[in-house]
């Protein structure tokens, strides 16, 4: 599981997630990963995120309709042994208020042992209480995105156009930093 803690205005969101998306597949030590993208807020609405992906991902209706609250396997565990998430990444992100603590929750309880259990990346713009975090992979995007780099960023941009005296460029660069509070 890692957790993606991402700014309300993430610059360059589409481009973020290709870049993440491409490194998992390089990285991957199978060829027939795919990566599974979900929007928490649109498409699970109330569901518990467990009986979700069941019904989402699981192409036999035997195996879909088989799992049973009180029986003794966990949910996460009658993934696991059905192959339900075999060779997934799910990407999980547009969270409503409560819902991510419901997923991170669900997460821990995955005891993958790597892609062909199926992973988890959940992007989350809220902050969550950090007893939630514990031994999980926190990625913040403002421990490595700073002003300094979106400052540099508009400097190579503005550098395309002709016309703006390297103080003007200066200016541009730190005003687009500012209203978009990098």
């Amino acid at each position: 599981l890692v957790i993606l803690f991402v700014p309300d205005d993430l610059p360059w969101r589409y481009e973020m997630r290709t870049a993440i998306e491409y490194s998992f597949r390089k990285n991957a030590s199978s060829e027939n990963v795919l990566v599974q993208t979900i929007d928490a807020a649109d498409d699970c609405g109330t569901q518990e995120p467990g009986n979700y992906l069941l019904d989402r991902f699981c192409t036999s209706r035997a195996i879909r309709t088989g799992y049973r609250e009180g029986s003794s396997k966990t949910i996460q565990q009658y993934l696991i042994s059905n192959k339900v998430l075999h060779d997934s990444i799910i990407w999980v992100k547009g969270f409503k208020p409560g819902q991510a603590e419901q997923w991170i929750k669900f997460c821990k309880g995955h005891k993958s042992a790597g892609v062909t259990d199926g992973l988890f990346l959940l992007e989350i713009k809220d902050q969550i209480s950090s007893g939630d975090l514990k031994s999980l992979s926190v990625v913040r995007f403002d421990d490595w995105i700073t002003n300094y780099d979106v400052q540099l960023l508009n400097s190579f941009i503005l550098d395309r156009g002709q016309g703006y005296s390297i103080n003007w460029k200066k200016y541009i660069s730190t005003l687009a930093a500012c209203l978009c509070e990098s």
